[in-house]
């Protein structure tokens, strides 16, 4: 009886033991694939070509914007230089599109699981999770098909912009490169064309109008839809203020300055 239950404790020994090695070993495979994984994204990051961001495409293009392939724009337009944007502006692009823009490091996980969450409660795609890096990335590089091949490559993009250049830069780029509606590319060419104004002498309420356009910039540009355009604009001081870039008092100014177009 005795040797029985040793012999069945041995075999429980070398069960267990067995077991444990197979753990290490499952484990030691799972670490050098993620490894491998991780070289590889890495990698791939490494090896985009970005180097288009050197050029500026705002632009006032006349004609179909719908058929203009930006793409091919060779030459280097008139922007907006870092830094020559008022503050107010920049805020509230970032209000409006991107809070944490300076907390992520070109992805932003939290706003993406919102998105899906938001997204499964509608049954339909109605929130974007994309941050600003890449919005400019999908303008610049890549088209608007909802695709995994078409979202990879924006990953890899983005990644590779936010290690090549600063936040400062990455945001002048897209406001540089962003499509306002009116036939306009780049602030610069919509402070003009909506407000006859350079862009250090935009209001508030006029740099949160500029930033809110973006969204869909055919249906709320000021010159087709003032009302829509005003509610939206709207959004974009309310965000402001709750995100405290601008105050009270600022607040009730800009919600109830009337739109003046050029």
């Amino acid at each position: 009886m005795a040797h029985a239950i040793m012999l069945e404790e041995a075999n429980f020994e070398r069960k267990y033991i067995a077991k444990i090695k197979r753990w290490k070993i499952w484990s030691i495979v799972l670490c050098i694939a993620m490894l491998l994984m991780a070289v590889s994204i890495n990698s791939a990051i490494a090896f985009q070509d970005i180097s288009r961001l050197q050029y500026s495409l705002s632009a006032t293009i006349a004609g179909d914007v719908a058929n203009i392939d930006k793409k091919m724009i060779p030459v280097q337009q008139e922007g907006i230089i870092v830094g020559a944007t008022p503050e107010h502006v920049r805020q509230a692009f970032i209000a409006v599109e991107d809070k944490r823009f300076y907390e992520h490091d070109g992805i932003d996980v939290r706003a993406i699981a919102r998105a899906a969450v938001t997204d499964i409660k509608a049954g339909r795609i109605v929130e974007g999770g994309s941050t600003i890096t890449q919005q400019l990335a999908k303008n610049i590089f890549l088209t608007n098909d909802r695709t995994w091949s078409r979202k990879w490559k924006e990953y890899l993009y983005a990644k590779k912009i936010e290690r090549t250049y600063s936040k400062d830069q990455i945001l002048n780029m897209y406001m540089n490169n962003i499509y306002y509606g009116n036939g306009s590319y780049g602030i610069k060419s919509a402070a003009y064309n909506y407000f006859g104004k350079e862009v250090e002498q935009l209001t508030i309420a006029e740099g949160a109008m500029l930033a809110s356009v973006i969204k869909g910039p055919t249906y709320y540009a000021p010159t087709n839809n003032l009302e829509k355009a005003i509610e939206r604009r709207n959004l974009t001081l309310r965000l402001m203020h709750e995100q405290g870039y601008i105050t009270n008092e600022e607040y009730e100014v800009a919600i109830t300055e009337k739109v003046v177009l050029k």
